[in-house]
């Protein structure tokens, strides 16, 4: 059985969020967060009921049979893999299983609604080279949010790490024990890496602490 791993978007078919129930709706944007990159989903019922808060199970179930008969989804039961459940995302949600690409909420970033694992932990490892450099530690829920949607084309995330190195050493971020540092959300949803600041010679011997530059 595939790990159960979700994706960034909740992806709900016009018709479907306007039409139909709200709660089935809502049920199959979670199911569509969870399927792999060949629109499939092995999640249960009770894990489906858990994640959306619905008491009963049943309901759950009630909401895929009506999916199923409206061609939004299929269900399969592979016997031989213990009766496990299979559901695929149907005909009738072409804009959840094609290749069309949704756009980001904030405008920013264009990307698949099902974002690929690899591409998200890469993501995310690179997110944590960012953070290690990032001098003022604060809000990393925000940051992370802010670095998923950024569209890292040709080198950009050498340029970020760049940027970081050239701004450590700048007047306006050592100046009062690194006081006017952005935070890092803000850095980042503003594109700060093109900044130009006058920078400052560091000290021959030095450690980088949360203050700036330290010397030793």
């Amino acid at each position: 059985m595939e790990e159960v791993i979700q994706n960034y978007w909740y992806v709900i078919p016009a018709e479907l969020a306007e039409k139909g129930k709200p709660l089935k709706a809502l049920l199959f944007g979670l199911i569509s967060s969870l399927c792999n990159k060949s629109g499939k989903c092995f999640a249960s019922n009770k894990y489906l009921a858990k994640k959306l808060g619905f008491k009963s199970e049943r309901t759950v179930s009630q909401y895929i049979n009506e999916l199923v008969d409206d061609k939004y989804l299929t269900s399969q039961i592979a016997i031989q893999s213990g009766n496990q459940r299979t559901l695929q995302i149907g005909i009738a949600s072409e804009c959840a299983r094609s290749s069309v690409e949704m756009r980001d909420p904030s405008s920013v970033r264009m990307l698949h609604s099902n974002i690929s694992i690899s591409n998200k932990r890469e993501y995310i490892a690179h997110f944590d080279t960012f953070w290690s450099k990032y001098p003022k530690k604060i809000g990393k829920k925000k940051a992370l949010d802010s670095w998923m949607k950024i569209d890292f084309k040709d080198d950009l995330f050498d340029k970020i790490l760049a940027a970081i190195d050239n701004q450590i050493r700048s007047n306006q971020w050592q100046k009062d024990g690194g006081q006017f540092i952005p935070y890092p959300a803000t850095w980042l949803n503003q594109e700060r890496w093109n900044d130009v600041l006058e920078s400052k010679q560091r000290p021959k011997n030095f450690m980088i602490g949360e203050e700036g530059y330290v010397e030793i």
